[in-house]
């Protein structure tokens, strides 16, 4: 996998970060990481298909997850993940995933992917993705909440 397939998410979080809470990214270094993965306390993951195939993990401390569901849910404070909390979460990286998804027609050569539904993973645990590369970026919001973007994608072809 090259940074090409990193730039799509990082455009989309980065664009839905701006519109839903007025801020900008601060995008991190890309780097090469191990097989497995170490989840953070909470992790969506996205399973990604069709012309690339993998999973996208997003990652993030307790607290970031709940500043997230805070800002989707109109300032309300959030004191634990329930089901509303962990069902907006799933929103919001299905709203971002679903951007990448479109803005994978925009590069060269263009791919067509799908998206799976989000699941949550709450608590450190490891995964073992399908794809053996893996590269992460972190991604940081002017208000301090950090999220690690992983990638374990691949051609399909």
């Amino acid at each position: 996998m090259v940074y090409k397939h990193a730039k799509p998410f990082i455009r989309a979080f980065s664009s839905i970060a701006k519109q839903q809470f007025g801020q900008n990214v601060h995008i991190g270094e890309l780097h090469k990481g191990e097989s497995q993965i170490t989840t953070k306390d909470v992790s969506i993951i996205v399973g990604v298909t069709n012309e690339l195939v993998g999973q996208i993990i997003f990652g993030m401390e307790q607290d970031c997850s709940k500043a997230i569901v805070k800002a989707m849910m109109g300032g309300i404070e959030v004191s634990e993940l329930d089901d509303m909390g962990r069902s907006a979460l799933q929103e919001y990286f299905n709203w971002v995933c679903g951007n990448a998804a479109a803005n994978f027609i925009d590069y060269d050569p263009p791919y067509t992917i799908d998206i799976t539904p989000p699941i949550i993973s709450i608590g450190i645990s490891k995964i073992y993705p399908s794809c053996p590369e893996v590269y992460s970026v972190p991604l940081q919001l002017d208000s301090g909440i950090s999220v690690e973007l992983t990638m374990s994608v691949k051609e399909r072809f």
